[in-house]
This record gives structure tokens, sequence and C-alpha cells, in this order.
């Protein structure tokens, strides 16, 4: 067995640094990508707050991961958790990760 960072795993969860994510709050945004760099297809999933463009990703594609943040989440630093599960033949894979999200106020129109 060989241990390799996330972004090289069969399946890769890569997030972005904490620094890079501000998302205002009742709002999504990007916070990673899931990479397939298995040799067959997977079908995804992602826990309530993290949903992903592509229900499935062939060998070698990507999808970006989405995060949506609660409206009544107060602003500032917050660290969001989830599961990526990954499912295909003869297989299952559950990945956990954590989000770090600046989270912002969001602006009212007009102003």
């Amino acid at each position: 067995m060989t241990i390799v960072d996330s972004a090289n795993a069969l399946v890769a969860v890569d997030i972005l640094p904490s620094e890079s994510i501000n998302i205002p709050r009742g709002l999504s945004g990007l916070c990673g990508t899931i990479t397939n760099n298995k040799s067959e297809i997977i079908d995804i999933e992602a826990t309530v707050e993290f949903d992903c463009n592509l229900p499935w990703l062939y060998p070698g594609d990507s999808t970006d991961l989405i995060i949506t943040i609660p409206s009544e989440d107060e602003p500032g630093l917050q660290e969001y958790c989830g599961t990526i599960t990954a499912d295909w033949s003869g297989g299952q894979a559950e990945i956990n990760f954590s989000v770090w999200v600046n989270v912002e106020e969001l602006e009212e129109e007009g102003q």
C-alpha cells in the first residue's frame, strides 16, 4: 500500500486554500475539484452543503466541488466538513475533507 496526498489519490479531492475562498452567506462558490484517477467510470455524491457539476466522472476527468453557505451562518472564517462518496463497479470509497471559507456578509441591492 502506498500513501499519497489527496490530489494524487485514485479519487482525488483537491481543496482550494482558505485565503482564496470568499463566499457571501446564502450563496454558493467553488471550493475545490474532484478528479477520477481510476481507469473506470465513477459515480460521485457529496454531503448536504456540497455539490459537484457532474454526477459521474470518466477516467482522467475532473469536476468542480461547490459549497453552499447557509444564510444563517455568521460572517468570518468558518470550517465546513464534508464527505464525497465514489462508487464504481465492484467498489466504493468515502473521502472526508474540510474546507475553510471566509463567509462574507451578503450585500443588499442598491448599496
